[in-house]
């Protein structure tokens, strides 16, 4: 008796089947070494979305214990050996948190302040870390960084420079650039959010500013930590800083408040209204610069 025919595409199902289950296998172990990766990165579970949303962390697994000093060189502004554990972990702390892209170099023709720090380790190892226009070097490779970064950095190693003018505090009714521009004042640098910078040298518009701020006085004061501050350092609209002979010092502005040495103030609202004026075709040659 003839036997009733097969329905024709069984083996085919079955080797497609078999295809499948193979591919979900492949996808599962590629997931598991991936977030295994991770976690070595430091960033446990989550550490998928840091590598593929946030760049990469080359310095997440640092640890301050390791570096013996830090020689940091700010150009402009000067240059200082830091060994104080205390101001080491936060300088680590700040490193933990640069976040790397591609490979590239800043553009070319870019003024402003960079700044490099020579981590000397306990091992007898050295590694330099440059930063500057939105970009970070390591070890000689350039890789653009984020924003945030960069202007830690900064910000960090201003105030390290700016020993003896941190605890400056200014009262309601202070004029606090008043009392700073006393030493020649060699030119003024704007930033935006982004890290990029320009350095106004131009003695004719840096009067213009410079009087800005001379007339600027505090209304109220804002003590060091506190929601103001976190708040002018989390959503900062531009920065600031005055280079001179002696020492630079650097605010970040939120109109109408402001940071400086670590305080914030607030100032009133024409005053700080004509200060964003002014220093506004600064920011647009900066953002004319990086669009080029």
């Amino acid at each position: 008796m003839a036997q009733k025919p097969k329905a024709p595409g069984g083996q085919g199902r079955s080797v497609a089947r078999e295809h499948l289950l193979l591919a979900v296998l492949c996808l599962a172990v590629g997931t598991a070494l991936l977030l295994a990766s991770c976690k070595m990165l430091g960033g446990g579970e989550a550490g998928f979305a840091v590598l593929a949303a946030e760049g990469e962390a080359p310095f997440a697994a640092l640890a301050a214990d390791e570096v013996a000093s830090v020689d940091i060189l700010l150009q402009p502004g000067g240059s200082k050996v830091i060994e104080d554990e205390g101001a080491i972990a936060e300088m680590v702390g700040i490193l933990q948190k640069a976040r790397t892209y591609e490979q590239g170099e800043p553009p070319e023709g870019m003024a402003g302040q960079s700044v490099a720090y020579t981590l000397r380790m306990k091992d007898g190892k050295e590694r330099v870390v440059f930063s500057f226009a939105g970009h970070l070097s390591i070890d000689g490779a350039s890789y653009r960084s984020d924003s945030l970064s960069g202007s830690a950095m900064r910000r960090f190693a201003n105030n390290a420079l700016m020993t003896g003018f941190a605890e400056v505090v200014f009262e309601p009714g202070d004029r606090p650039f008043d009392v700073l521009l006393t030493d020649g004042i060699q030119g003024v640098q704007f930033g935006n959010r982004f890290g990029e910078v320009y350095v106004l040298d131009d003695p004719e518009e840096a009067a213009v500013f410079i009087e800005l701020l001379e007339g600027i006085a505090v209304k109220e004061r804002y003590a060091t930590g506190s929601a103001p501050v976190r708040d002018i350092y989390s959503n900062y609209e531009y920065t600031f800083s005055v280079i001179t002979e002696d020492v630079d010092f650097h605010a970040q502005v939120k109109s109408p408040t402001f940071s400086l040495y670590r305080h914030g103030y607030l100032m009133d609202e024409a005053t700080a209204a004509a200060l964003g004026e002014a220093a506004r075709p600064h920011l647009a040659r900066i953002e004319s610069a990086f669009d080029s």
